[in-house]
């Protein structure tokens, strides 16, 4: 049955609520009890509708929440989520006031962002919470793992008006079989972690995505960060599929508009560039 809101194109996706449930709660069967969820609600929820899998996963056992952008986590806390929020990526200085006014923790990776946000804190009266992220493989945001990116870190700490509350690292790779390049990013996040717990305390430290939740779960530590495996999908062949069962949340669906048969070598649409192998509908 085609929905009736689906406006003037027969075309319309369906979302488990259910399913989602369930991968967060089969999620939480794998990792120590101990772990705190992070459950990764960018890019619309994986494009399944950011309010309701944000909704659903708090509901079924999610901790705390991922964005990307600043703007994806203002628009939850406009849906009324009041769980704590973590801009993962990129945020503008001119955001900083709104992101702290709306709770919602930021991600340093470089040392000129601590006058900034120092500054916006000072401005709003309220405390900043960051996370400073290491690069350590992804090539992406992330301090280098490097004795001046230690003295950074511990600086923002200590600064007035800023609350260092984790510390994390993304796996480039965690989805091959080979694991070699995870373990060495692990080292290296962790010679960082060592060196900042030496000055400051790390309350939340944080380095497993969806498929190093499933074959490194040693690396689980306070906070888990899944992402694609809470919407139905495993992070790739490799991973030990037999740790964890998944439902897929998202159906797509289309009202079919033509069928006719065509004889073997029809060629379709511009180019002809497919020919059919055999008699086809």
């Amino acid at each position: 049955m085609i929905p009736e809101s689906i406006g003037t194109r027969p075309v319309w996706a369906e979302v488990s609520l259910d399913s989602l449930a369930y991968n967060m709660e089969e999620t939480r069967k794998i990792i120590p009890s101990s772990t705190m969820l992070m459950a990764a609600v960018k890019a619309n929820g994986y494009g399944h509708g950011a309010e309701m899998c944000a909704k659903t996963f708090l509901e079924s056992g999610a901790d705390r929440l991922a964005v990307a952008m600043p703007d994806e986590g203002f628009q939850l806390r406009a849906m009324g989520i009041e769980a704590p929020i973590l801009c993962l990526g990129y945020t503008p200085d001119y955001l900083y006031e709104r992101a702290i006014n709306k709770d919602i923790s930021v991600t340093i990776y470089h040392e000129s962002q601590v006058q900034g946000l120092a500054e916006a804190a000072r401005a709003t009266g309220n405390e900043a919470i960051f996370h400073a992220k290491i690069d350590t493989g992804m090539g992406r945001l992330g301090f280098q793992s490097s004795k001046e990116s230690v003295e950074v870190i511990v600086r923002a700490a200590q600064t007035e008006g800023l609350f260092l509350e984790g510390v994390f690292t993304h796996f480039a790779v965690s989805d091959e079989a080979d694991k070699g390049y995870s373990h060495d990013q692990f080292k290296k996040y962790m010679e960082v972690v060592e060196a900042v717990e030496e000055h400051v305390e790390i309350p939340i430290k944080h380095v497993n995505n969806s498929a190093g939740i499933i074959d490194l779960p040693e690396y689980s530590l306070d906070m888990a960060r899944p992402g694609i495996i809470l919407y139905g999908y495993y992070p790739s062949v490799h991973v030990d599929t037999s740790r964890i069962e998944l439902r897929q949340a998202m159906t797509l669906n289309a009202r079919i508009s033509h069928l006719k048969h065509v004889p073997a070598g029809t060629g379709l649409s511009y180019g002809l560039t497919y020919k059919t192998e055999r008699d086809s509908i």
